[in-house]
């Protein structure tokens, strides 16, 4: 079983590089420019507010709060970290269920069953879910909910992954 889950954490490290490489070219310029919007209208109203005399802070703001993390630390060594760590450990999970259902579950072959553990694996962690809880972006959604928000999605997860279960 050790060899499986080393081969399962080798194929997830080299699943997040792939991903990494996909998210840095294709993901990052769409939230470069998100970003650059949201600055650019908040530039806007405040200049709106300064003009008309009524200058007020704007309605979203971070209220002088220190960046914890520069956006190019986010874009490079934290996205890598973040694909190589998470895709790393799904490989090794996915190999532990893959050790534990083949030959227990059906008379499937090899392929075939890591295929039904990949679809089941979706359906139940990705699609249902997603289907019932959208992911939002961040600004999106009322601040006093997220809680309430976040908690139902993970009782959404849960219920799912049982009723794969």
């Amino acid at each position: 079983m050790g060899r499986l889950l080393l081969l399962g954490m080798i194929a997830g490290l080299i699943a997040g590089l792939l991903a990494f490489g996909v998210a840095r070219v294709w993901g990052e310029p769409p939230v470069a420019a998100a970003i650059a919007i949201e600055e650019a209208q908040a530039a806007a109203e405040h200049v709106d507010d300064v003009a008309v005399g009524t200058e007020q802070p704007a309605a979203h703001t971070h209220g002088g709060e220190d960046e914890l993390v520069s956006r190019p630390t986010q874009a490079g060594i934290g996205l890598f970290t973040g694909m190589i760590v998470f895709a790393t450990a799904l490989g090794g999970v996915f190999a532990l269920v893959y050790a534990w259902a083949h030959g227990r579950l059906s008379d499937l072959s090899p392929l075939a069953t890591a295929g039904a553990i990949a679809v089941l694996g979706y359906v139940s962690v990705t699609l249902v879910p997603g289907l019932k809880y959208a992911a939002n972006p961040p600004a999106v959604g009322s601040p006093e909910t997220i809680g309430m928000r976040t908690g139902l999605y993970f009782l959404m997860l849960a219920i799912s992954i049982a009723g794969m279960v």
